[in-house]
């Protein structure tokens, strides 16, 4: 497992396309972000800006919307049935705004995520795989975000938060590897980082079997996974 850490994307800075906050209206600063988003063409054919321009104004979370973006950008992904897809938080969750490593108020210990939960992480995957002893491979679909604020100097990148991310996350792999006795991956990088964002997204949304940690992301997927399963043309395969 050495080298797994080592396939993880590293998002070293994601100022603005955050789907969480974003779809969901949450933090200091969706509303800028949303209009950064819809102008830039940096973000042109993207799950977030499609959203964006779709949804009816001023209302909360368009659920029509949000279907129909999930159905037009999740035409192309190639899931696997026997694959059970897990969700890590991970990045900036190892520190708190300033970046202090570890700290009580680090954003994953604040939010009860995997990252310093693992014993929660171990009974998911010891229960699903229990529930469906079909599936054979396990891959991780996660990347190093780092949201940086430019408005008050938080959530930046360092190496110190990287190596920390590495120190626990080679053992959680380790640990998965032995308990489970699956093949494990990361979900494959692709050299847009918006692009990557949109596949992670969509894959969760759209897998047959997941698990998903905590936080805004992980919400909107469990959102927009209720909305799939509402959506009988969506062709949903999940429970």
């Amino acid at each position: 497992m050495n080298n797994l850490f080592d396939q993880i994307s590293i998002l070293k800075s994601n100022k603005h396309y955050r789907l969480g906050d974003l779809i969901l209206c949450r933090g200091l600063r969706w509303q800028h972000d949303r209009q950064i988003i819809s102008s830039n063409k940096e973000y042109e054919n993207s799950f977030l800006k499609d959203y964006l321009e779709s949804r009816i104004k001023n209302s909360g979370i368009d659920s029509q919307a949000l279907i129909e973006c999930s159905q037009k950008h999740s035409k192309n992904l190639n899931l696997k049935d026997n694959t059970l897809y897990v969700n890590i938080r991970l990045g900036d969750s190892v520190m708190e705004p300033f970046g202090k490593i570890n700290d009580e108020a680090a954003y994953g210990r604040v939010n009860q995520l995997f990252i310093f939960h693992p014993e929660k992480l171990m009974y998911k995957i010891s229960e699903i795989l229990a529930q469906h002893p079909e599936l054979n491979h396990i891959q991780f679909v996660t990347a190093l975000h780092f949201g940086d604020n430019e408005q008050n100097n938080t959530w930046r990148f360092s190496q110190e938060a990287v190596d920390e991310n590495r120190r626990k996350m080679k053992m959680y792999f380790d640990f998965i590897e032995k308990k489970f006795k699956l093949p494990l991956s990361i979900i494959p990088a692709t050299e847009n980082k918006i692009k990557h964002i949109d596949n992670q997204f969509l894959t969760l949304c759209s897998a047959k079997h997941v698990i998903l940690d905590g936080a805004h992301f992980g919400q909107l997927i469990r959102e927009v996974r209720k909305l799939i399963r509402q959506t009988p043309e969506f062709g949903c395969k999940f429970l």
